[in-house]
């Protein structure tokens, strides 16, 4: 059902926990105890905020190549909805079923990714969370601030199935200020595969980036990758990138993200 309504969505534009037995490091923070709202309100909170952003729409064949770009720059006040204020376009779309879909991607609601996050976060569920490992990795710095991260798997990767979540989880003490997020999923449309990443300001817990991915294989056509990123920036901030380059994360492979560092995406 989630693929079907992402489908839709883009028409309009789709026990506590323990270590495996070879002994990783303990979480430092429980995952009982995570406070994992601060996303779905980060997108909540978008609606009533006044920001400008920078928005990234990218598509690459299967050898990489790139086939079409769109960059949107706009502003968005609550008492005048989104304006764009700058369109930079170029290459072309595939075509098909997915060519409209893809064509008006770049006027997706305020968050992008907000349709497809899953809420609630299945592994933090106590009748899920057996089914998924947890191991804590040396912290790191995202944006400006250094953090904890907790690397999330499924248990049993056969047992589990390929639509099982895994990814890595940002923290700052028990929030969740970040989140990178990956499935696969078997559609009408043939194979999905999804990348989904947002990274929230640690102070306040306003959005400032998402990233979505999809690796699409459509029965008797070419496959091809959808990458999305869009940047937020508040009141004083300094002003994003323009961003007319490709967005880092779009070019690695898919079982290679996972190893990027924040930084890089």
């Amino acid at each position: 059902m989630r693929s079907l309504y992402w489908v839709g969505f883009l028409c309009v534009l789709s026990l506590a926990c323990r270590p495996p037995a070879s002994g990783p490091p303990t979480t430092r923070t429980p995952v009982a105890e995570l406070e994992a709202t601060t996303i779905p309100r980060a997108f909540e909170r978008l609606a009533r905020d006044t920001f400008r952003l920078t928005r990234t729409l990218v598509v690459l064949d299967s050898s990489g190549r790139l086939l079409g770009r769109a960059v949107r720059t706009g502003l968005y006040r609550p008492d005048s909805a989104l304006r764009w204020l700058r369109i930079d376009q170029n290459g072309t779309f595939p075509e098909g079923p997915f060519d409209h879909a893809i064509s008006r991607a770049d006027h997706a609601p305020l968050a992008a990714t907000q349709a497809l996050w899953p809420e609630p976060l299945p592994f933090l569920q106590p009748r899920q969370r057996d089914a998924y490992r947890f191991r804590s990795l040396p912290d790191t710095v995202l944006f400006g601030r250094t953090v904890a991260r907790l690397h999330v798997r499924p248990a049993d990767p056969e047992r589990t199935g390929p639509e099982a979540f895994q990814g890595m989880l940002y923290l700052d003490a028990r929030r969740l200020i970040g989140a990178v997020l990956q499935e696969t999923h078997a559609t009408l449309f043939g194979t999905e595969r999804r990348f989904l990443s947002v990274g929230l300001h640690p102070d306040d817990g306003r959005l400032l980036r998402e990233q979505l991915l999809l690796e699409l294989d459509p029965p008797g056509r070419p496959p091809y990758r959808f990458c999305l990123e869009t940047r937020y920036i508040y009141g004083t901030q300094a002003p994003a990138d323009s961003l007319p380059r490709l967005p880092a994360f779009c070019q690695h492979p898919f079982e290679d993200l996972m190893a990027l560092k924040p930084d890089d995406r």
